[in-house]
This record gives structure tokens, sequence and C-alpha cells, in this order.
């Protein structure tokens, strides 16, 4: 299975991470990752963190289209990108 964490950055290549995207057999998105997912009409699987960083109109966007979202407190012992690590980390073999 290819799991494929998006989170906040700065992605330049949108081919490239479309491409990526395209290949991937589920998508978890931590938090203002979710704003680059929006803008290129990709619906990630899974949704995490504290929501701190992620437009209203994208999880708005995504709470409609039935993303599996995963709240946080803003006050956590990880960071947005590490909960989508812990996330994907579920469904490795074991």
């Amino acid at each position: 299975m290819k799991i494929l964490i998006f989170t906040y950055g700065d992605y330049k290549n949108e081919r490239l991470y479309k491409s990526l995207l395209e290949e991937a057999d589920l998508i978890i998105c931590a938090d203002g990752g979710g704003n680059y997912l929006y803008a290129w009409g990709i619906k990630p699987d899974i949704l995490i963190g504290d929501m701190d960083s992620i437009s209203a109109e994208a999880l708005l966007y995504f709470e409609g289209a039935g993303v599996k979202i995963v709240r946080f407190p803003r006050d956590k012992d990880y960071t947005d990108s590490h909960l989508a690590l812990l996330e994907a980390l579920r469904f490795s073999p074991s």
C-alpha cells in the first residue's frame, strides 16, 4: 500500500506532486497541506491536525465531501506532521 502524507509547505512543482498523489492508495493530509489539495481539486482520505493552518473554505469543503477528519487540540505534544505519520503507521502491516 502506498501512503502519501501531504504536509503544509511550499509546493512549487504542482505537476510532480499531483502525479505522486495519483499513485497513492491512501492520502493523509496534515492540516495546512489541505490548502494545496483543495486548490488542486484533490480530496484526501484523512485530514489530521489542529486545523489552525487550513483555510476555513478548504476545511468546510472537505467536511462536506466526507473526508475523515481527525482533530487535535492546538496545545498538543506532537506536530500535525507527526500525527499524520502516526496515522499512516496504523495502516502498515504488522
